[in-house]
């Protein structure tokens, strides 16, 4: 093997091993948190065979707004939720914790959530609280 041919394998190697380092170094591209609404995760857990569940408080969004679902499905994906529940209005929030629900409370949800993401199916709350 000559000189110039061992020059040439080691050009190559080291080559390919920086194509790799960049490969497994480089930032995956995640959804841009810019792309959607100002939010607030108001509660995260993981929960067991659920992952990770949390609650999204989005005040710029209605009900009624068309892309309540791909906001929701943005913010699932840039906070890593598998289960998520999204609000409009802090009121819903609370009504959504209590263990109990009287008018008011259903009041709440009917007029502030927004909807929920369960595994990638989406779930209007139209549908939930009509």
């Amino acid at each position: 093997m000559t000189a110039s041919v061992r020059y040439g394998a080691l050009a190559g190697l080291i080559v390919l091993t920086g194509l790799l380092a960049w490969f497994i170094a480089a930032p995956r591209s995640a959804p841009d948190r810019a792309q959607a609404p100002d939010y607030t995760v108001e509660a995260r857990e993981q929960v067991p065979e659920l992952g990770s569940v949390g609650q999204v408080l989005v005040p710029a969004l209605d009900r009624g707004d068309a892309d309540v679902e791909r906001v929701a499905r943005e913010i699932a994906a840039a906070e890593g939720f598998t289960v998520a529940f999204y609000f409009s209005t802090a009121a819903a929030v609370e009504a959504h914790r209590m263990a109990t629900r009287d008018p008011a409370a259903l009041e709440a949800l009917r007029t502030g959530f927004l909807g929920r993401l369960t595994r990638g199916e989406f779930t209007a709350g139209a549908e939930i609280y009509p």
